[in-house]
């Protein structure tokens, strides 16, 4: 499956992309394993420089991270 940026997608895809992701349970005060580390979501998902982002709170730190690719394929593939 090919993944179209979402930078070049419209305003109201990027919306309903983020809507399917918090759908996913990456929502505000749910906790998840993001690249390697346990993070609690202290945001909804938004769009930063054409990807997709979270406010996440580490047990070192607070701090955006873009969600991986794999995780965008899963609110696509429940999106069609």
């Amino acid at each position: 499956m090919t993944i179209s940026s979402p930078s070049n997608s419209d305003p109201s895809s990027n919306m309903h992309l983020c809507e399917r992701i918090k759908e996913l349970g990456y929502a505000p005060s749910k906790t998840v394993r993001l690249y390697g580390q346990k993070c609690e979501i202290l945001s909804d998902p938004f769009m930063e420089s054409g990807n997709v982002t979270i406010q996440v709170r580490t047990q070192q730190e607070i701090r955006m991270l873009r969600l991986p690719s794999t995780i965008l394929q899963m609110a696509l593939k429940r999106a069609a």
